[in-house]
């Protein structure tokens, strides 16, 4: 069943890599990426483009599998933990959610799960939140 949890921990670690000093301190002029999250299935990293002149910040969060694992979807069944993502309220962005590709309903002869067994990009919802208007 290791197959079947293989980027719950790395892609909750990608997220919470030190990228709002890479991304969002400062104004910035290209897209940049985070280090890849190397685990023993695959890697996950943080790609973002700079922000636009509404505050949203294109971005994904993309996992490389390797071959013979997946990874989970938002609904992945009663052995599965979600790709999650955890910004830090106090580095000035907010992060409303991602979004699922369409997924694949896999079943193992025990248990029935969705996922990806294919590398994928998951859009985050980031926005730059004005911190002149809040004391």
């Amino acid at each position: 069943m290791k197959h079947h949890r293989l980027l719950e921990n790395a892609t909750h670690l990608a997220a919470l890599a030190s990228l709002t000093a890479v991304f969002f301190i400062a104004p910035a002029a290209n897209a940049a990426q985070s280090e890849w999250v190397k685990s023993e299935g695959g890697a996950v990293r943080i790609v973002a483009d700079k922000p636009r002149p509404d505050g949203t910040i294109p971005a994904i969060l993309d996992i490389r599998l390797k071959p013979g694992w997946k990874t989970y979807w938002l609904e992945p069944g009663a052995s599965g933990i979600p790709p999650q993502v955890t910004i830090d309220p106090q580095d000035g962005i907010s992060f409303s959610g991602l979004r699922f590709p369409a997924p694949k309903a896999f079943h193992d002869g025990v248990a029935s799960y969705t996922g990806y067994d294919h590398s994928v990009a998951f859009p985050l919802s980031l926005k730059r939140e004005d911190r002149r208007s809040h004391p």
